[in-house]
């Protein structure tokens, strides 16, 4: 029995390191021995803070790297990377945070590297970015193969500013817009304090402050002012009358539409341009534009007439085939056939034209006395009156409305220029020489057809060009006085009330020219 007793003895204590060796290693729990995976990058301190924008952490992040068999690795080096700021609603944003060694006094790198010390640990200072989110630093150990990442929660800074909607926009008459306003940090990142709105001197709008709305009761230019606490910001509101516009930009060499407050911009002709303009106009039926333009890649003479469908977009160039060497300006009829004042090669001297839709060009009546220069002609929308600049008898220049049919005239004014029939051809709108910039500009003023009731606006400077709104209520032009900038100024005609229509390309205010009121 005891020679049995010392075999299981034996046999117990040769099996007891294998089944230690089992127990520890069976299923991983317990384990001392080598595990390639087990190597580790991971923060020990100063991770996972919430802070606001550019402000510089005290506490440091430390990180620490355990090498394959969970030992502290010194002497390796982890490399400390910003990631973007996570803020849908300012896109991308800028860094999210800024890394730097512990002896700068100011980080304001988006890389640091540091080589751990004896327990395996590496540390560097952290300062939040300028853009609201999550914020993320990326470890990485190259020797080890390791990454891993830190977040960080930036949030606005102080209050520092108010900021309005915008300096300066456009609301259509009679309608409600909001103009949302918010307070902001130092960098303009939005904060939750919800700003006050009052209206400056003024009854053009009225104010729902509680909806950051305003409506638009009369055209003109009112303020409207954000506060909070200390912090003051304001809007220029435009109110203007709705409508949809054909207009030049000439440095472009396109003919668009737009509308009165700036929107919804559509090109329906490049490469436009001539010594006499474009001035587009709509048809009776407002869905085809008619213009001038020159041949020549510069422009040069006017000798082409285009008709645009504003729906499709499709262009017919009349051309040069039409025997045109000059035209003023066009008129297109309900049958589709073009009214022309111009010049042709074959008659001397300037003359009203018919050209029907199979290219045919007839004279209708010639325009004694013609002044050869920028818009001086309009046909009414009828085509029964061509009102246009005649030298007269006595000398200088007169404006005279002749009747197509019989090819009589009458006198309206002396010594003015750009005539535009209304709608309703019952008035003409003309400008009279200011005697400022170029000698086609002028000071607006409209008479009735009978010579009676002539009313001037004479503090402002038009170019060539001016336009009616469908009901004759408006004129418009662009503006090419000394104030207000560019753009398009709207004349109510009863009173002479007014508002600049402002048109912003991309990083740039667009010029207009020779408008016409869909």
């Amino acid at each position: 029995m005891k020679s049995v007793s010392r075999v299981m003895h034996r046999m117990t204590c040769s099996f007891l390191p294998i089944l230690l060796f089992a127990a520890c290693h069976g299923d991983g729990s317990a384990g001392v021995g080598p595990d390639p995976a087990g190597a580790s990058v991971h923060a020990v301190a100063g991770a996972g803070v919430t802070d606001t924008v550019d402000a510089q952490l005290t506490q440091a992040l430390i990180v620490e790297v355990r090498d394959s068999v969970g030992h502290a690795a010194p002497g390796v080096v982890v490399r400390f990377e910003t990631q973007q700021a996570s803020n849908p609603a300012q896109g991308s944003g800028s860094a999210g945070a800024r890394v730097c060694a512990l002896t700068v006094a100011y980080c304001s790198n988006y890389f640091a590297s540091d080589t751990t010390d004896a327990q395996g640990r590496a540390n560097i200072l952290v300062r939040m970015g300028t853009t609201p989110g999550n914020a993320e630093v990326r470890l990485s150990v190259p020797e080890l193969g390791l990454l891993d990442s830190v977040s960080y929660t930036v949030t606005p800074g102080a209050p520092a500013h108010v900021r309005a909607a915008a300096t300066d926009t456009a609301v259509d008459l009679g309608v409600a817009a909001t103009l949302p306003s918010h307070v902001t940090d130092r960098y303009f990142n939005p904060r939750p304090e919800v700003p006050t709105l009052s209206l400056g001197t003024g009854s053009v709008l009225t104010l729902d402050a509680a909806k950051s709305a305003v409506t638009g009761t009369v055209i003109g230019t009112q303020w409207l002012y954000t506060k909070y606490d200390k912090f003051v910001d304001s809007t220029s509101v435009r109110v203007v009358p709705p409508g949809r516009l054909a207009v030049w930009s000439a440095p472009a060499r396109e003919v668009r539409l737009v509308n009165t407050n700036g929107s919804s911009v559509l090109t329906l002709a490049r490469s436009v341009s001539s010594d006499f303009g474009a001035f587009p106009h709509f048809d009776p039926s407002r869905q085809h534009v008619t213009l001038h333009a020159g041949t020549a890649s510069y422009g040069g003479p006017s000798t082409n007439i285009v008709i645009v469908d504003t729906a499709s977009l499709a262009r017919q160039d009349l051309g040069t085939t039409l025997g045109f060497t000059t035209i003023i300006t066009e008129r297109q009829q309900v049958d589709g056939s073009l009214l022309v004042v111009g010049q042709r090669t074959s008659v001397a001297g300037y003359s009203l034209w018919r050209v029907t839709l199979d290219g045919t060009v007839s004279a209708v009546v010639g325009l004694p006395s013609f002044v050869s220069f920028y818009d001086a002609a309009d046909i009414s929308r009828d085509g029964t009156r061509v009102v246009y600049v005649a030298s007269a008898t006595a000398g200088g220049t007169e404006l005279r409305v002749l009747d197509v049919t019989s090819g009589s005239y009458t006198v309206l004014a002396t010594g003015v220029l750009s005539p535009r029939f209304s709608p309703q051809a019952d008035r003409v709108a003309f400008l009279v020489p200011s005697g400022q910039y170029s000698s086609a500009d002028g000071i607006a003023s409209v008479i009735d057809i009978s010579g009676a009731n002539r009313k001037s606006f004479g503090s402002f400077v038009f170019s060539p060009g001016l336009g009616w709104s469908p009901d004759g209520t408006y004129l418009l032009g662009r503006n090419s006085g000394p104030t207000d900038g560019a753009g398009l100024r709207v004349l109510r005609v009863s009173d002479g009330a007014n508002v600049m229509l402002r048109f912003r390309g991309t990083n740039t205010v667009e010029d207009y020219y020779q408008p016409d009121w869909r």
